[in-house]
C-alpha cells in the first residue's frame, strides 16, 4: 500500500470487498502517517462495506503515544461512528509505538476497538495487553515467526496471525492457527 496513491488504494480495498462478497470479514489497511488521510480511507471502507480497518501507528512523524491515541486513533474512531478499529503497532517500521496503557484506554473508551495487531516481538508487552484489555479482547500476531509463540502462551492468548507468509502458504498458517485454538499444539508443531 505504501507505493499506491490514495485513489488506487480505495480502489483495491473496493475490489476485496467485491472479490470477498461477504464470504468473510474484511480488514482494510487505512493507516497513514496523516490523520487527515487515515480518516478519509477509513470512512471510504467503512462506508464501502470492510467490517474493519487496520490503522498502523503513525509513521515517519514520530509521536508520543498519547498523542497516537488522542490525535490520530481518536480522531478516526470520532469521525466515522460505527467503525472498528485494529491498532497495529510496529515500532521497527514506524519509529513509534502506542503503549499498552493507552491502548487498553482507547478499548474501554470505544466498543469498536477491541483486537490489536502486535508486532512488536515484545511477549512481554503482549502479556501486559492481555492484563489490562482482559480476555475477551484480541491479540492478533504480526510476526509470523512467533505466532506460535503468541497463541500458545497462556498470558497472551493470541486469537491468531494476520500474516505475511500466508499469502505464499495459507493452508499451511491455517493449519497451524487452527490447531492452536483447538489446543492442539502436536499438529500446530507440524
Amino acid at each position: 500500500s505504501p507505493s499506491l496513491n490514495w485513489k488506487e488504494h480505495e480502489a483495491v480495498i473496493d475490489k476485496a470487498i467485491e472479490f470477498n462478497g461477504g464470504r468473510t470479514k474484511l480488514l482494510a489497511g487505512t493507516g497513514s502517517n496523516s490523520t487527515a488521510e487515515a480518516v478519509k480511507g477509513s470512512k471510504h471502507a467503512h462506508e464501502s462495506g470492510a467490517d474493519a480497518v487496520l490503522l498502523v501507528d503513525c509513521y515517519y512523524n514520530g509521536p508520543s503515544s498519547l498523542e497516537l491515541r488522542k490525535e490520530y486513533y481518536e480522531a478516526v474512531l470520532d469521525a466515522v461512528p460505527g467503525i472498528h478499529v485494529v491498532p497495529y503497532i510496529i515500532p521497527g517500521r514506524t519509529g513509534c509505538e502506542m503503549s499498552v496503557e493507552d491502548v487498553a484506554i482507547l478499548a474501554g473508551n470505544y466498543p469498536g476497538v477491541h483486537a490489536v495487531k502486535e508486532a512488536t516481538g515484545n511477549l512481554e508487552r503482549m502479556a501486559k495487553t492481555r492484563e489490562l484489555c482482559g480476555s475477551d479482547f484480541q491479540i492478533m500476531s504480526g510476526d509470523d515467526d512467533i505466532t506460535f509463540k503468541m497463541m500458545s502462551n497462556p498470558d497472551i492468548g493470541a486469537s491468531g496471525v494476520i500474516s505475511v507468509i500466508s499469502n505464499v502458504a495459507p493452508a499451511a498458517v491455517q493449519k497451524l492457527t487452527r490447531a492452536l485454538l483447538e489446543g492442539d499444539e502436536v499438529t500446530a508443531k507440524h
